[in-house]
């Protein structure tokens, strides 16, 4: 029985180690370390960010009210925080933030409201300017916004619903411009023209609904259900800037293989599922799923429990995602 017990233990053992191997946050790299920036340093409240470029990251603790607004460089890991442009944001009495966005040029940040409103500000809070993005009887919010590139122009989509149906269109808001100037409306080819439209257009807990063809060519694509890779259920889904992958946290459980055989000779020895999130990488079509590493956690019910706030750096060669207050990068360009 000893042997039995010998080679069983072995066996987990190297169970063990090949998913050491798999750790997920063993494979990457810490970006930014946001342990005591907030309040409550046990948790980010409500964490909404984006890469400017491959070096810098643009964040807030909460929008409504916006609160802990910064931007970090990773090169030289330095962070700014942006106390004026949060006070000015703020003092706006049109509801909570939507949507960021900050210019190229990373001298701008541009945020859209619940009111409808765009407004823009140098990162010094600076150069305060708004306009209302909505046609009248044509719109009832501004969601997503984008600035282009030639550090002048927002790309804004308004959202219009009627007692029937719901649809957004595009326009153009021109930063020089001031607040009475009506916004520019362009034609949803224009406007993917600037902006790659998100390919991933629904998805639950099993499976996503993605338009596959080439990009921004929606006569001659296919939407496809893809299943999560690995059977596994989905927690977050993104697809890659050039719209040619899919990054995926998914969560799942196991029993490690011999556990109940080995409970049987040693009661002490656990022999309950273990959860986890694992991050992969498949085709935008869901063919050639791979899993970049995983990591356990005592419940998948959480949200906040495991990686979240999935994001592709603009390269496309990284992804990022935050964990227990720090933001992880790993490479992914070997698996594209």
């Amino acid at each position: 029985m000893s042997l039995a017990i010998f080679v069983l233990a072995g066996a987990a053992g190297t169970t063990l180690l090949a998913h050491a191997s798999r750790d997920l946050v063993r494979r990457s790299e810490v970006l930014v370390d946001m342990h005591g920036w907030w309040d409550n340093d046990t948790a980010y409240p409500d964490l909404c960010m984006q890469w400017v470029d491959d070096r810098f990251v643009f964040g807030t603790g909460r929008n409504a009210p916006a609160r802990g607004l910064f931007l970090f460089d990773t090169t030289n890991q330095q962070k700014t925080s942006l106390d004026n442009l949060e006070h000015v944001v703020n003092g706006e009495a049109d509801g909570g933030c939507l949507d960021w966005s900050v210019s190229p040029d990373v001298k701008h940040v541009a945020w859209s409201t619940i009111g409808g409103n765009v407004h823009s500000a140098t990162l010094d809070g600076g150069d305060h300017r708004w306009w209302h993005a909505l046609i009248p009887g044509r719109g009832d919010s501004t969601r997503n916004i984008y600035w282009l590139d030639d550090n002048r122009s927002i790309l804004a989509e308004c959202c219009y619903r009627d007692k029937e149906d719901s649809s957004t269109y595009p326009c153009i808001l021109d930063t020089r411009s001031n607040s009475t100037a009506r916004p520019q409306i362009i034609a949803q080819k224009k406007a993917l023209s600037y902006v790659q439209d998100d390919p991933i257009t629904t998805r639950d807990d099993e499976e996503c609904e993605v338009t596959c063809g080439p990009p921004n060519a929606h006569a001659n694509a296919a939407v496809k259900k893809i299943k999560a890779p690995g059977g596994l259920s989905i927690c977050e889904v993104e697809a890659s800037p050039d719209n040619s992958h899919l990054a995926w946290l998914l969560d799942g459980s196991r029993t490690w293989p011999f556990a109940s055989v080995i409970h049987s000779f040693v009661s002490i020895y656990p022999n309950t599922p273990r959860y986890f999130r694992s991050l992969w990488i498949s085709r935008l079509d869901g063919s050639n799923p791979q899993e970049i590493g995983r990591v356990e956690v005592s419940d998948t019910s959480s949200s906040g429990n495991g990686p979240a706030t999935l994001l592709w750096a603009p390269s496309g060669k990284r992804v990022s995602y935050m964990y227990d207050n720090v933001l992880y990068g790993v490479s992914v360009k070997d698996k594209l």
